[in-house]
């Protein structure tokens, strides 16, 4: 690491916990690194809170291109 520049950088990332958008984030852009998100789903707490709702009847694309094409 003392004699290469880095590659990509890793770090946790998610909708709770979005620490990571005021300075890592932009930091990797600016220097034209990668970014690993670790922990997208927090541990599978994310996923857990929305499968016990439904899914909607229709999906989004559907919906959307629905909303385009009426007058």
């Amino acid at each position: 690491m003392t004699t290469r520049p880095l590659e990509f950088v890793q770090f946790t990332y998610n909708v709770l916990d979005r620490r990571a958008e005021r300075r890592l984030l932009p930091l990797a852009a600016e220097r034209g690194r990668a970014a690993i998100v670790n922990r997208p789903f927090r541990r599978g707490t994310l996923i857990r809170h929305v499968a016990r709702h439904p899914l909607p009847d229709r999906t989004m694309r559907e919906c959307m291109v629905r909303h385009v094409e009426s007058p």
